[in-house]
């Protein structure tokens, strides 16, 4: 029997979907099972190869709240964007289709939003590791209204030390004022997001945070994009600066601090980027991956200089920093491929250490 929407919207859910037939119906049955029932759930199918589509179909053909949006695949800011234009809700959502949510998400988030007039409410997240059996809470202490823009930039330190800011998917944000401030996911994975909320931060006059972990980021080991080797990651990462650097003007940040902090991003940037080089979906070739060190790593006197002032923040950084002033292209190609071969090879022992290392 198909379930009927009762008219008023308050929450649109836009899921994007791209080849995730084997989790899209937990995410879904977690959507459709939300207390707060009068929402809309846009999922827009990116290109799918596998069954995603016909799964949305499938859904959409039980409850009328869900519409399905086929597209030849855009990638994943493309597909939000689909979504965002015909979004009919007070506020929009973005669920990512292999997650899930708890059942009391919009409810409680749309209830402080009410409250508090907010133009976009943020919630903790819950990270799964599926393989490692281990769970993690991202979250704050208690709610929290900040009404002062002026206060914003240290809002947004604050929530990006708690892992909270860079999501879109703990959030949610007034249609009104995406739509008509004309706001989009500009720039590609996997800085969309961060760049999305930068934008918005700057648009808005109240946010709120709740306690509230409802958000189920599962990372299950598997190659995302969080995990993938993307040719056009540092070019992302230069647009990513430039949203930083006009966030940084707009809220007249001291130059010192913002210059702190663009360093930091650009080391844990690059790392990242080196460690791209090895993940099993990049299918480079050793000659590929020393020329790219080569060029884009030991060349760089500017990053050189950049990586020496800062202090790494963790012990991927501390093997990037040496590797990149004590070393040479050839060690490091050495170094990474005997690190990567030991994670895939003998991931049982690598995810052994990593819990070490964590800890």
């Amino acid at each position: 029997m198909e379930k009927e929407s009762s008219g008023m919207i308050l929450v649109s859910v836009i899921v994007p979907v791209y080849n995730a037939g084997k989790y899209l119906p937990a995410c879904l049955d977690s959507i459709i099972n939300q207390h707060l029932q009068e929402i809309e759930i846009i999922v827009v199918d990116d290109g799918s190869t596998d069954d995603s589509g016909q799964i949305a179909d499938r859904y959409a053909a039980k409850d009328s709240r869900i519409r399905v949006v086929h597209q030849e695949n855009a990638h994943l800011s493309a597909a939000r964007n689909a979504g965002m234009q015909v979004a009919k809700g007070e506020y929009i959502a973005f669920i990512d289709s292999d997650d899930w949510i708890e059942s009391d998400m919009f409810s409680s988030m749309y209830e402080v939003a009410l409250r508090e007039e907010a133009d976009v409410v943020i919630s903790g997240v819950t990270v799964e590791f599926t393989k490692e059996n281990r769970v993690h809470l991202d979250k704050i202490g208690e709610e929290y209204t900040e009404r002062d823009q002026m206060n914003f930039y240290s809002l947004f330190v604050q929530l990006s030390e708690l892992c909270l800011f860079n999501y879109a998917c703990n959030k949610l944000y007034r249609t009104r004022i995406l739509k008509d401030r004309m706001l989009i996911f500009e720039i590609e994975a996997p800085f969309e997001d961060i760049s999305f909320n930068l934008q918005v931060l700057k648009e808005i006059g109240t946010v709120s945070i709740v306690p509230g972990a409802y958000y189920h980021y599962i990372r299950r080991g598997e190659i995302t994009i969080l995990s993938s080797y993307r040719a056009g990651f540092l070019e992302a990462h230069k647009q990513k600066e430039e949203v930083l650097q006009s966030f940084f003007y707009h809220f007249e940040v001291d130059k010192a601090l913002s210059d702190d902090y663009l360093k930091r991003m650009k080391v844990s940037d690059y790392c990242i980027y080196l460690h791209s080089l090895y993940w099993q979906n990049a299918n480079l070739s050793r000659k590929e991956r020393l020329r790219i060190l080569h060029v884009e790593f030991f060349s760089s006197s500017k990053l050189k200089n950049i990586v020496r002032e800062t202090a790494a923040e963790d012990i991927y950084q501390k093997m990037f920093r040496n590797l990149l002033l004590y070393a040479s292209p050839w060690f490091a190609e050495f170094f990474y491929s005997c690190l990567f071969f030991f994670r895939y090879r003998m991931e049982f022992l690598y995810r052994r250490f990593r819990m070490l290392i964590i800890h």
